[in-house]
């Protein structure tokens, strides 16, 4: 009776430091305290992401991972963010809203599409005083387009490619041009790289007058993919990657 009482107490203890790792390593209630060092996260899909995150003084690190789990994308936390511990109580928040919830300087890096919702690809979160996070481009190639009329390129007036990006506002005013050609002078404009994996003989009319990048992407076919990051803090939009697929 010894033995099996000495080997209860031995299980009974093993259960009882399992479930305090778990506790330490784990989740926080979906109700009620938080114990320290505990959190929960929770994503909800709808026309966007919504979530839930509750912590008590808990490293970020394993959070972010969750996050990263969940929305099925990389969430990239900078030096100093890798070593912050959290405090946070919030439910069913709109991405942009909670990632400005969980750290001081969040981006993210968007695929912009047609009149599709943006494609959230990476998510940044950054201390204050911190280098600007890079996005990872799969496409990077420069393309060289050789644009059809270009005798009168110098004369704005009969520029067939009346293309300008001023202030976050893009202007487009085209008739029955090259796409790829439209495409490459706009990336030139921006000051990133176009690329393409075939060129194409798709003419295109356009009237686009300065639009945000997110209200004029949608007058392009959506073989136009539009790679930004957008700084939630500051609210701009900086373009990354023209890219046209065919």
């Amino acid at each position: 009776m010894k033995d099996l009482f000495f080997v209860a107490v031995l299980v009974g203890l093993a259960a009882i430091q399992v479930a305090a790792q778990e506790t330490r390593a784990g989740e926080a209630p979906a109700t009620g305290d938080v114990a320290r060092g505990t959190w929960r996260v929770r994503v909800k899909r709808e026309s966007t992401f919504f979530l839930t995150v509750r912590a008590n003084e808990a490293p970020l690190s394993p959070i972010a991972a969750e996050l990263s789990r969940q929305l099925k994308v990389p969430v990239i936390l900078s030096r100093v963010m890798q070593k912050q511990l959290v405090t946070l109580d919030f439910q069913n928040l709109a991405l942009e809203s909670a990632l400005q919830a969980i750290a001081p300087l969040p981006s993210i890096h968007y695929e912009l599409q047609g009149n599709s919702a943006p494609i959230c690809r990476e998510i940044f979160l950054n201390a204050y005083n911190e280098p600007v996070p890079v996005p990872k481009l799969e496409n990077q190639g420069i393309s060289f387009i050789m644009e059809g009329d270009t005798e009168n390129a110098g004369d704005r007036k009969e520029d067939p490619l009346q293309i300008g990006y001023r202030n976050q506002r893009l202007s487009v005013k085209v008739k029955k041009q090259s796409l790829t050609a439209v495409l490459d002078r706009m990336a030139m404009q921006m000051g990133v790289n176009f690329t393409m994996k075939q060129d194409s003989d798709e003419l295109v009319d356009l009237d686009v007058k300065e639009m945000s990048l997110e209200e004029a992407i949608a007058y392009f076919p959506p073989t136009v993919h539009l790679h930004v990051r957008k700084d939630l803090q500051r609210f701009n939009m900086v373009p990354l990657l023209v890219e046209f697929v065919k």
